[in-house]
């Protein structure tokens, strides 16, 4: 039975992209890149053709090309999410690790995509985020944050966030 919903989702995503309006939507918690051992990623996404449907890819590309992770959006979150997605769950969460040993004491502009199963890409909303990719903390001047980007301080580091209540998940996720 669940094949049968899977493909009948997937046929009804594909009637609904043949009609241009159909997408992925979301938003993007944070993307934290800190330590040689990689960094992670956290967020949520759902397929507006087909609200139920948990094969949502997310994958995060930086501005140089380098691909830092992917995961299914599947992953349960606050039910507020199923609510945005019109869904009968919450399970479109993504969490997931980021690729390691990519530090380079730079700035660089993180985006964050979504998939549905007959690849319509959307970019998901808090996407781009600049991310800084250093161990240490960056130096003072290159915190300034680009607009609408707002100054966050962080738990272990200060970031850039892209908007204030983006920031203070980001802290709450930590106990701040």
């Amino acid at each position: 039975m669940r094949n049968v919903l899977w493909f009948l989702c997937l046929g009804l995503s594909l009637l609904v992209t043949r009609s241009a309006s159909a997408t992925t939507f979301g938003f993007v918690d944070q993307v934290v890149y800190k330590t040689a051992s990689g960094g992670t990623a956290s967020g949520w996404s759902c397929d507006i053709g087909c609200p139920d449907n948990q094969n949502i890819q997310v994958d995060i590309w930086r501005d140089d090309g380098v691909y830092l992770g992917g995961s299914k959006a599947n992953v349960s979150r606050e039910a507020a999410v199923g609510s945005a997605c019109h869904s009968s769950n919450s399970a479109h969460g993504f969490s997931f690790g980021l690729v390691p040993g990519l530090l380079d004491d730079r700035w660089h502009q993180v985006h964050v995509y979504s998939y549905t199963p007959d690849n319509v890409v959307s970019e998901l909303s808090g996407s781009p985020l600049y991310v800084y990719f250093s161990s240490s903390p960056p130096p003072g001047p290159d915190l300034t944050c680009r607009a609408p980007q707002v100054f966050c301080a962080g738990c272990d580091f200060d970031f850039c966030a892209n908007s204030s209540a983006q920031c203070r998940r980001a802290q709450d996720a930590c106990g701040r």
